[in-house]
């Protein structure tokens, strides 16, 4: 049996060109919603930046070159 993975788009479903499947021939359709990518708006996300936001340091962006030669 064969397999496809692709995004479906334009109302058509992404086929790798000339498929083998003989007429009359049941085929299955399996749809799953797209996922965001990793990380997005995760919770560990939120607070690492939240972290590196509210350092305390008032002058954190004064001092944000001061390794540059």
């Amino acid at each position: 049996m064969q397999s496809f993975n692709g995004i479906y788009k334009k109302r058509r479903p992404p086929l790798p060109g000339a498929v083998d499947i003989p007429e009359g021939a049941k085929v299955a359709v399996a749809a799953s919603p797209p996922q965001p990518p990793p990380g997005c708006n995760s919770p560990e996300l939120h607070a690492l930046l939240g972290e590196r936001f509210n350092s305390g340091d008032p002058f954190a962006a004064a001092r944000h070159n001061d390794h540059q030669p």
